[in-house]
This record gives structure tokens, C-alpha cells and sequence, in this order.
């Protein structure tokens, strides 16, 4: 029996639309949960799901930022371009609540950390700061920017390479072995819906 598919060419959607295809397609995507601190040391905490790893050798990681509807850059992207530096937090379960309270577009003074009650952990090698409530963190230094375009919602290609990891004990299996029960991170899916290691597809 003939299979009926609908198909599109992406150039002739809208934005919103053509995004509502890549995020429900490209799936489930991992969380960068990125802090960052502006050029004047204000911290900055904002979740990416166009987050991949890229090399093992070297350890690389990428992450999109994109442009607001407006075409401005956000702070994430804006602070490492201006310091070159940022800790990716891995996102587990038990923190999606907080997680979202950092996608709200708050104004560029405004800390993160205190709105999503995160504690916050010293980096040893950049400058900012760790989330302590998360199960891993990366620390990573700017390498390159790609951008596509200056349209409204283009995106910024983030390139870092991964000067340090922190893991907690707890959840190693055996050296350099990490149970992925114990971390239990979370997917970003299309729309509202995630998904997690522990669980089914869900709605925060």
C-alpha cells in the first residue's frame, strides 16, 4: 500500500512554523542550561536545546543561540562574545521547573540565579558560575561563532571547546562510567513537550 505523506519545502514557511518542524522532527535534543556573565560581571542563565556534543578529541560543544524576534542578539550570546567564556549545565528532571523560569526573557540585569532560586557553584577555570543542583557541569571557553544570517530568529552557532568536567560521585557506575538513571536528563521535544531518562513524554 502507497504511504500518503505531506510533503513541504521549508522555504516557503512561515518562521514560526518552519521552527515547529525542526523542533518536533530534530528530537529529542539535550538542554544546555548555559551561564554566562556580561562584560560589567552581571551572571546570566539560559537554557539552549540546540545543544550537541561535536568532538570527543578535542572535546567540543555547540549550542544555537538565535536572534529575538526583533533581530536582537540575547544575553547569552552578547556576554560570550564579550568574555569568550560559559559553564554548560546538564539538566536533570528534578530540575525542569527552575530550568524554565530561566527561559523567560528578563531584562539583562536581572540574575537568574535569584529568579529560579539555583544555587550557584565557583567555576575553577572561567569565570562563570556553576549550577550546584545539576547532576554535571562543562566548563568551556569560546572557540568560534557561525551565523547564518541577521534575520529575526537566526541562529548563532556557538562553538566551545570543553576546558573542564564536573561530575557528581554519586552518579558514576565505575571510573569514568556515569549511570544515566542517576542523571536522568531531560529532552527537549517540539511545542511544550520534553521527555526524560526516567520517564515518558511530558508537560511541565
Amino acid at each position: 500500500m502507497k504511504k500518503q505523506y505531506t510533503s513541504i519545502d521549508p522555504g516557503n514557511l512561515s518562521m514560526i512554523d518552519r521552527h515547529q518542524y525542526m523542533t518536533s522532527l530534530v528530537a529529542p535534543r539535550p538542554i544546555a542550561l548555559v551561564s554566562s556573565l556580561s562584560h560589567d560581571g552581571i551572571p546570566n542563565l539560559a537554557p539552549f536545546s540546540y545543544f550537541t556534543a561535536l568532538s570527543s578529541t578535542p572535546p567540543i560543544v555547540g549550542f544555537s543561540c538565535n536572534l529575538d524576534a526583533d533581530g536582537q542578539a540575547k544575553d547569552t550570546l552578547t556576554n560570550i562574545k564579550a568574555t569568550g567564556e560559559c559553564v554548560i549545565n546538564i539538566v536533570s528532571y528534578e530540575m525542569v521547573d527552575q530550568m524554565i523560569v530561566c527561559s523567560q526573557p528578563f531584562h539583562s540585569e536581572v540574575n537568574e540565579f535569584d529568579e529560579s532560586k539555583f544555587s550557584s557553584l565557583p567555576s575553577d577555570l572561567v569565570r562563570p558560575h556553576r549550577v550546584a543542583e545539576s547532576h554535571a557541569q562543562l566548563e568551556c571557553r569560546l572557540k568560534e561563532i557561525i551565523n547564518w544570517t541577521q534575520t529575526p530568529g537566526s541562529a548563532n552557532f556557538v562553538i566551545c571547546d570543553i576546558i573542564k568536567i564536573h561530575c557528581r560521585e554519586a552518579d558514576y557506575l565505575r571510573p569514568h562510567r556515569l549511570d544515566p538513571h542517576k542523571l536522568d536528563q531531560v529532552g527537549r521535544l517540539g511545542r511544550k513537550y520534553y521527555t526524560s531518562v526516567g520517564g515518558g513524554v511530558f508537560e511541565p
